[in-house]
Order: structure tokens, then C-alpha cells, then sequence
């Protein structure tokens, strides 16, 4: 690799740092008092039953029912009896053909609308295009700047992004693994940009299921 090739590498790696402190800042203020107390978490009743003959497990479970709690976990429990553990409510993913998202251009080529590029998130790739760019992010401050007419390389931006097909996708604050996706040129197959995807302002952050999680 050349040196130009490393420098543009760490500098890349540099602000997606940044990027992922954009969008985690609050959560890291929220919980700069410590840990939470366990005791403060809703508790429960859980019930599984498995197999055949069927069989019936009881578990006495806390519920991580806020962002603050469900980081948190069962990190600071070291001794956890086989009758409890924890749920994690989670909401559906969003099926939509369009988001909001904090982008990271990586490109060398400026953004173009005219450009046809691919949005990749999971294992799922979409036709897509930046439809709005709504704010730049200063790299420095992390304070908001008008929206430029383009976005060069190591440029931050808020955009709206439209998809040619409905595509099952969260909130990035919620499920990194489904709330972050990269940006491809169709027509060279270079990534573009990588980005975090944020929560739409009709969805609530309330959760409607949950998976259990015994402390193991």
C-alpha cells in the first residue's frame, strides 16, 4: 500500500470514530453517573416452555426496559442464580423505502445526485439515492452547518436517503447491526460512505418484544 494509500486509511478510521461519537454522545452522558442500581429495574414473571414431553421454565427476570438499562445489562452481576436473568424488549425493524442518516463520505469523487449507488445494510443490498442533503457535521465541534450542495471526502453529513424497494432496517441507537450500512457506487462497486441510520420522529422508542438473556 502506498503512503498516500495509509494516510487516507487512518484518516478514514479517524472519522468513523467521530461518526460513531456523534451518534453515541448521549447515550455516554446519560450513564456518566455509574452504574445503575439493579434493583430499580422492573421485574417479572417468565415462562418457557420447551420439548417433548413438554417442559416448563420459570425465571424471575429484571426488564431492561430504557437504552440506559439495556446498555447496562447484567454487566455488574457476578453471581446470577439459574432462575433469573434478563429481558431486552426490542421493536420491529422499520420496513420503509426511505431514512434519515449521519453519513460519512469516504469517496475521493464528490457526491453527485446524479450517481447511482447501492445502499447495503445487513445482508440485504438496495438500489438507493441521496434525496436531501440536510445538514453538514462539523468534524471538530460536532455543531451543525448549513447543507453544502455536495459532500467531498471526510465530510459528514445528515442526508435523506430514498430506496428503489421497501428494506427492513433500525434505528442505529437501537441495533448497530441493522442501523448501519454503507453507501456503494453501482457502477464501480467502490464504497462511497458508511452511515448510521436515525430514528424517525413518528417511531416511538418503546419496545413491543423481547429476548431473554440469562447471564451466561
Amino acid at each position: 500500500m502506498t503512503q498516500a494509500g495509509r494516510r487516507r486509511r487512518a484518516r478514514r478510521a479517524i472519522l468513523v470514530g467521530i461518526l460513531a461519537a456523534a451518534g453515541l454522545q448521549d447515550a455516554v452522558a446519560d450513564g456518566a453517573g455509574g452504574p445503575l442500581d439493579l434493583a430499580s429495574y422492573p421485574r417479572t414473571e417468565l415462562t418457557i416452555t420447551q420439548g417433548k414431553p413438554p417442559r416448563v421454565h420459570s425465571f424471575r427476570v429484571w426488564v431492561a426496559d430504557t437504552p440506559q438499562r439495556a446498555e447496562q445489562g447484567l454487566m455488574f452481576v457476578s453471581d446470577l442464580p439459574e432462575s433469573e436473568g434478563m429481558v431486552f424488549p426490542l421493536q420491529p425493524p422499520r420496513v420503509d423505502k426511505k431514512f434519515t442518516a449521519t453519513v460519512c463520505w469516504f469517496a475521493d469523487e464528490t457526491f453527485t445526485p446524479a450517481a447511482r449507488y447501492l445502499v447495503k445494510c445487513g445482508t440485504r443490498s438496495v438500489s438507493a439515492r441521496i434525496a436531501e442533503i440536510v445538514h453538514r457535521l462539523d468534524v471538530t465541534t460536532l455543531a451543525t452547518e448549513p447543507a453544502p450542495e455536495t459532500l467531498k471526502c471526510n465530510d459528514i453529513a445528515q442526508v435523506c436517503i430514498a430506496l428503489a424497494q421497501p428494506l427492513a432496517f433500525d434505528a442505529y441507537e437501537d441495533n448497530r447491526a441493522t442501523g448501519a450500512f454503507i453507501l456503494i457506487d453501482a457502477d464501480t462497486n467502490a464504497t462511497v460512505a458508511a452511515g448510521m441510520i436515525a430514528r424517525p420522529e413518528d417511531e416511538p422508542a418503546a419496545p413491543d418484544a423481547a429476548v431473554f438473556d440469562a447471564g451466561l
